[in-house]
């Protein structure tokens, strides 16, 4: 066993290895905004893991090594389709090893150094609240809480994904120095995603006892009012993530990641406090991280991405009403909805989901009427070719 292990961290260290070459090659479709096909890439490299796997597995006894051998393999089959797709989209792409910098590879590295700051920073504001709850609450409410951060963490991965859209934009926008443009476009984000995870977040929350007794079973209801004051600061925490895009391609990532390391070791202090010296739980926790995460998100973000654009400093905190607006609508819908309707399994739940979604969507066409700026470029969308072919095909039909 602990050769096998050996082996499976040795072959998956490598297949990492692969993968931080692959990323250079990744840099191309990025800049060209060929994000589709670096999905893409990404679903091909977990379903052929998975295949390899289960084949390694169905020929011969399982072993962990035959994980480490499925994790090198799919690594080198998606550096190879990188490496395809970076020469076909960019020809003149080519290895040149005289023209190694020095120079850029300190930039690089200084820049790196306080991205990992930040990262470590992130970690005791996302990571460390499980290994508090487990390490005074004991593990069985450890359990609990892990299935109330399994809806955290999707709704944050769903925001990463959709933010990750507009970074390349806002890269491409900087490298041509297409200032107004770039604010433009950071606005426009900022307010859809405001807006769009406010109205998913609401539903969730205004769900959360029903979502709990079908998945998990009636004895888990109980858990709803920890769900709802979980979820309920994503509203305003995950509507600054296209702003850390600026922050990036203005190379300005000291002062963000020194802030977040501090507000970090802040967060786990008072974790440590609120659950130790007073009366209130794993509530505590929760609350230690929704106070300094929404401190640093709804201030200091928006406020220093303000300063690097050279805009008013509250030009973006002001669409936090929009958050608030949509998640106060989007929850008293989807409540008047299960008023109406008995709620007893996944179809129920999804349909009352989805009209909660149209009745939430009529608002924001609503609303639209008002922002001349979004009703422009829902107007534009509308206005695209694909979109004007299927008008056309459903005339004819």
């Amino acid at each position: 066993l602990a050769n096998d292990a050996f082996w499976l961290f040795l072959l998956t260290f490598i297949g990492f290895s692969l993968s931080l070459l692959r990323g250079v090659f990744a840099t191309t479709l990025f800049a060209h905004n060929r994000l589709d096909i670096l999905r893409l890439m990404e679903m091909i490299q977990i379903i052929s893991r998975t295949l390899i796997i289960i084949f390694l597995f169905s020929i011969d006894t399982p072993q962990l090594v035959y994980v480490g051998i499925a994790n090198i393999l799919a690594s080198i089959i998606i550096l190879l389709l990188t490496l395809y797709y970076s020469k076909k989209i960019y020809s003149s792409l080519h290895v040149n090893f005289t023209l190694f910098d020095r120079k850029y590879v300190k930039e690089l590295s200084q820049m790196a150094i306080w991205v990992l700051i930040n990262q470590i920073g992130s970690l005791l504001f996302l990571k460390i609240d499980l290994f508090i709850v487990n390490r005074f609450l004991g593990s069985s409410m450890a359990g609990e809480y892990a299935i109330i951060l399994q809806w955290n963490t999707l709704i944050r991965v769903f925001a990463v994904l959709l933010s990750a859209v507009i970074t390349p934009v806002i890269m491409i926008f900087y490298a041509k120095d297409k200032r107004e443009d770039m604010i433009k476009m950071v606005k426009i984000a900022f307010k859809l995603m405001a807006i769009g995870m406010s109205i998913i977040i609401g539903e969730i929350t205004a769900l959360s006892g029903d979502i709990l007794s079908i998945w998990m079973g009636e004895e888990f209801r109980y858990l709803e009012y920890l769900m709802l004051f979980s979820l309920i600061p994503l509203i305003i925490n995950l509507s600054v993530y296209p702003l850390f895009a600026i922050q990036t391609a203005y190379n300005r990532v000291k002062i963000p990641a020194i802030v977040t390391l501090i507000l970090g070791f802040c967060n786990l202090i008072l974790a440590i406090i609120l659950v130790k010296w007073t009366t209130l739980g794993i509530y505590g926790i929760v609350l230690a991280g929704a106070i300094i995460l929404t401190l640093r998100n709804s201030i200091f973000t928006p406020i220093y991405t303000s300063h690097l654009l050279k805009i008013p400093l509250l030009s973006f905190t002001k669409y936090y009403l929009l958050s608030i607006f949509f998640y106060i609508s989007s929850y008293t819908i989807t409540t008047i909805f299960t008023s109406f309707y008995y709620i007893d399994g996944y179809l129920m739940l999804f349909w009352v989901m989805v009209l909660s979604v149209l009745l939430s969507l009529i608002l924001f066409y609503i609303y639209l009427r008002f922002d001349n700026q979004l009703y422009q470029i829902f107007n534009k969308l509308l206005e695209h070719k694909s979109l004007k072919k299927i008008k056309v095909r459903y005339k004819k039909k």
